[in-house]
């Protein structure tokens, strides 16, 4: 009984050890190469993984700005929407529309460069 268990042992260090120094030799990135197969859509990937991640900055800061505008007291609004406040001429659902729609724009930005 000892010895078959020590012979499937035997035989699974050894396969362990050749997965090792096969890896040794080559490394991990090389073993991982052979996968991708048509090596052009590595750059197409990575172009669209750094789209994806430069439009987060973005939405972070679009979201911030449509939280911030919404959870405003309705009287501070209005007297910074008067003549020479800061937001002098707007309204608020100008204001919504607008920052609604760039995150509708980076959405879809997002979408294209994620799964095109």
């Amino acid at each position: 009984m000892f010895t078959v268990c020590d012979a499937r042992d035997k035989t699974e260090e050894e396969r362990v050890a050749e997965i090792v120094e096969k890896s040794v030799k080559e490394g991990y990135f090389g073993r991982l190469m052979e996968w991708n197969e048509p090596k052009s859509l590595i750059f197409v990937a990575a172009v669209g993984s750094l789209l994806t991640g430069a439009s987060q900055p973005f939405f972070a800061i679009a979201l911030s700005k449509v939280i911030a505008y919404l959870s405003m007291p309705m009287e501070l609004f209005v007297a910074g929407a008067a003549p020479g406040g800061p937001w002098a001429g707007e309204t608020l659902e100008g204001m919504m529309r607008h920052y609604c729609a760039l995150m509708a724009i980076l959405a879809l930005a997002t979408f294209l460069a994620m799964f095109v």
